[in-house]
């Protein structure tokens, strides 16, 4: 429950920032970044049709909706002019009051998120005919700000456990009314928004939607929250040891208390879908389909403790395109030949740019790999092609952030003439 609560405040903290322009710009290597991803990063939602998904953008959201034991709730967080209007304690007050409901009935119908796109946007059609019960938590879920997921299992032992419930979830089988289904977190989710995963041990990540969000704007919104966690607690222990704050707030502090005195603690809501036996079956199948996924796939986690980017870069290395040029040398080691590979370069010094794809598997690169396995191989040629290598990769990297790359331009024309 702290957990979420910090973390929730932090990243309401955040929103009401963007909305009342206070966040500060991105900057590159002095160069001011383009923010427009960030107008669309929160209150954002991809609605699935038949032929070509939709972003829908809420320009200024105020409530948060939170996903727990498969069921839908929300609350109102944020005033329409942007400042917060809740406080840390409303807010665990109201995750606290949604993790007593044990009420766990409901259909898991974020399952069909899950779905292929069209099978999705079936279901959807579907599930909003049903009902103007369902058309308007369809809304409310669309125009969050994003959603909060609370998982009551702690069954994660190790880092790849928990990165593999934050990717897609968990199941397991249990028994109900004499039948073994499946169950788990995996249920406990709506991939068409951005989420905030805490499991009940307090282990937390992100999964976000990719469509409207590159990981470079998703990475400036987590560092924040968490430095913003960081220092308010770091600024709790300081008020009481020495009774004054030391640090500068990471995020500002909106919080505007309601004229009637009443806040929105009692303003948490349950929201109950309507589901007739063509979704229900629809949900069991998706069900079925997502956790043979799971068992079908394997999460794996490295923790490279050797060594890291301040000795790559004390022998002169650049630390991508090191690691860059390991991944293609191991490739080629284990299977004798080179795989198409692209790592996604940041365009965003340009108006609304996102990424370009800079192709890594450079003629350089495959040079290299061939002369470090090749028997008799000096020390000296090894290092010479490696230099080779990286510089090729360096050059490569630069065209493509200075908007000359080609795979962007390339897909361009391609959509165009289709």
């Amino acid at each position: 429950v702290l957990r979420a609560t910090s973390l929730v405040y932090s990243s309401l903290k955040f929103v009401s920032s963007l909305q009342l322009g206070l966040c500060e710009p991105d900057v590159w290597r002095g160069t001011p970044l383009c923010m427009a991803q960030f107008a669309q990063m929160f209150g954002t939602a991809r609605i699935p049709h038949d032929e070509r998904d939709e972003m829908k953008v809420s320009p200024s959201p105020t409530h948060v909706v939170v996903l727990c034991r498969n069921q839908f709730y929300f609350f109102d967080a944020l005033w329409p002019t942007g400042e917060l209007g809740i406080t840390e304690e409303d807010l665990e007050f109201n995750i606290r009051s949604i993790l007593s409901d044990r009420e766990s009935d409901d259909e898991p119908v974020g399952l069909l998120t899950t779905e292929s796109r069209k099978r999705w946007a079936v279901h959807r059609q579907h599930l909003e005919a049903l009902s103007d019960n369902n058309q308007a938590i369809a809304e409310i879920i669309d125009s969050a700000c994003f959603i909060l997921c609370l998982d009551t299992s702690k069954v994660h032992t190790t880092l790849a456990e928990a990165c593999g419930n934050m990717l897609h979830g968990t199941y397991a089988v249990h028994e109900k009314d004499g039948k073994m289904v499946q169950v788990g977190s995996c249920c406990n989710r709506w991939y068409d928004k951005h989420q905030i995963i805490v499991t009940a041990d307090g282990t937390a990540g992100v999964n976000f939607e990719h469509s409207a969000t590159d990981g470079h704007s998703m990475l400036r919104f987590v560092s924040d929250v968490f430095a913003d966690t960081v220092v308010r607690f770091a600024q709790s222990i300081t008020a009481t040891t020495h009774g004054v704050s030391y640090l500068r707030p990471v995020l500002p502090e909106t919080y505007k208390q309601p004229a009637d005195g009443n806040g929105p603690r009692a303003g948490v809501r349950k929201m109950t879908w309507d589901v007739d036996q063509d979704l229900a079956q629809a949900i069991a199948y998706a069900e079925a389909a997502i956790s043979d996924q799971i068992v079908q796939n394997e999460v794996v986690t490295l923790e490279f403790t050797a060594y890291g980017a301040d000795w790559i870069k004390h022998n002169r290395c650049s630390p991508d395109s090191f690691i860059q040029v390991a991944m293609q040398t191991a490739y080629y080691t284990l299977y004798g030949e080179f795989a198409p590979t692209y790592e996604a370069v940041m365009t965003k010094p340009f108006l609304h740019g996102r990424t370009e794809a800079g192709r890594s598997c450079t003629t350089e690169y495959c040079e290299f790999a061939k002369t470090f396995i090749r028997p008799g191989a000096t020390a000296t040629a090894k290092h010479t092609a490696f230099q080779v290598a990286l510089n090729a990769h360096s050059a490569m990297l630069k065209q493509c952030a200075s908007g000359k790359g080609i795979d962007r331009h390339f897909f361009a024309l391609r959509a165009m003439a289709n």
